[in-house]
């Protein structure tokens, strides 16, 4: 009796005192996200031809349909708010590519973002130019247009 009394009081101890380091050693692996990020400014369809707008538009349904099978998680957003591929307007005053990307951290809180897509022409005319600012993550580019002001 007393040697069963003493192993359950001694597991009972152990288990105590391992809890906190078991709860640390737990992981939660959260899905890859993946970003899309369209530059839906004027300056966009100025030097772009209407045939590789919409390439670009059946392009980016197809990488998203893609995406979404291999288990990465998406989403689509405008430098101003959410877009979806069906809805260009490029109607923009500004790009701030930098700031929107920038944003993405507060936006995806707790997720993680494992890639941007940043589909522009390349003209920044609001806040610093994004290849001057460390990301934490990977961000791949599609030119869009001339990127030359005229």
């Amino acid at each position: 009796m007393l040697p069963g009394l003493r192993s359950l009081s001694l597991f009972l101890l152990l288990a105590l005192l391992l809890n906190p380091l078991l709860r640390k050693l737990r992981e939660n692996i959260l899905p890859p996200v993946t970003v899309l990020i369209i530059d839906d400014s004027q300056s966009v369809p100025l030097g772009t031809p209407a045939d590789s707008l919409a390439l670009l538009n059946a392009g980016l349904k197809e990488l998203k349909n893609k995406l979404e099978e291999e288990g990465a998680k998406g989403g689509g957003s405008g430098l101003k708010s959410d877009i979806s591929p069906d809805s260009f307007s490029f109607s923009g005053k500004e790009s701030a590519l930098c700031d929107r990307i920038s944003a993405l951290q507060e936006e995806f809180d707790n997720q993680n973002i494992f890639r941007v897509i940043l589909a522009s022409d390349g003209i920044s005319n609001k806040g610093p130019e994004p290849g001057q600012k460390q990301f934490p993550f990977v961000v791949h580019t599609i030119r869009l247009g001339n990127p030359n002001p005229r």
